[in-house]
Order: C-alpha cells, then structure tokens, then sequence
C-alpha cells in the first residue's frame, strides 16, 4: 500500500499542469533516481557487525516490496 502511494504522489497528474502533488506540496521537483519497480531485485547491505566473517557476503540479495517513509 505504502509503495502504491509513494508512486502516485511523485506522478504527474493532469489536473494539476502536469506536476505532480509531492511537487505542489514541497515546491521543489522529485528525485526519480531513487524510484524502482515493486519487486525488483534489491540488496541491501549486510552492516559489520551482522556478517559472518572477514570474506562474507556485503550484502544480500532480496525483493523489493517498497518504500520507507519516516
């Protein structure tokens, strides 16, 4: 749900000239660069203190189900 609402605020609507309302909101225009597909491969990284050694995984291969906001 979080991730549906996410990508319609950073959408252009047309009932608004073609910005989108996180822009009406904030008055500064959206990063797309940090915009990804749900589900798509995703990893994050494993910090020190959670690996399992010196030459273990930096990071691990998940799905991406979303955005966290706060």
């Amino acid at each position: 749900m979080s991730h549906a609402a996410y990508t319609i605020n950073r959408s252009p609507a047309s009932a608004q000239q073609g910005y989108t309302p996180h822009e009406r909101l904030y008055d500064r225009p959206v990063n797309l660069r940090d915009m990804h597909p749900f589900r798509c491969p995703a990893y994050p990284l494993i910090t020190k203190p959670h690996r399992e050694g010196k030459f273990a995984d930096k990071a691990a291969r998940t799905v991406f189900i979303g955005y966290h906001e706060g």
